[in-house]
């Protein structure tokens, strides 16, 4: 099982993430609630995967994104996002996402995503 990073600003949403992927058996190395959280856990964690929203207070998920590939993290990223625009995801892709969920999703597709990408 993966080892994973939960980057979103809603609380609430992080603990939905976190018991579907404990339950799944993934183990959940921490969790931030903007881009400078989540910036400090790449430093602090050796992670599998990043679950990231891409609209944050602050920085945004792209500008963590740019960052990750500029350092050139091993980390899969998978946006989790409500946003669904088609040149805000073509540049999530472009910065290194392997995949985009849409919000709402159901806790199977986020596995099925997040065991894809833990594979690769």
């Amino acid at each position: 099982m993966a080892d994973i990073l939960i980057v979103d600003d809603s609380s609430a949403f992080r603990t939905v993430i976190r018991r579907s992927l404990e339950q799944a058996g993934h183990k959940i190395l921490g969790e931030g609630a903007n881009a400078d959280e989540a910036l400090k856990l790449l430093k602090k964690h050796q992670a599998d995967i990043m679950l990231l929203d891409l609209l944050m207070p602050g920085k945004s998920g792209l500008d963590v994104l740019k960052k990750i590939k500029k350092d050139k993290h091993n980390l899969n990223v998978l946006i989790v996002t409500a946003v669904n625009r088609k040149p805000i995801n073509e540049r999530a892709k472009k910065y290194g996402a392997k995949k985009i969920l849409y919000k709402p999703f159901d806790s199977d597709e986020m596995l099925k995503m997040v065991d894809e990408i833990s594979k690769k």
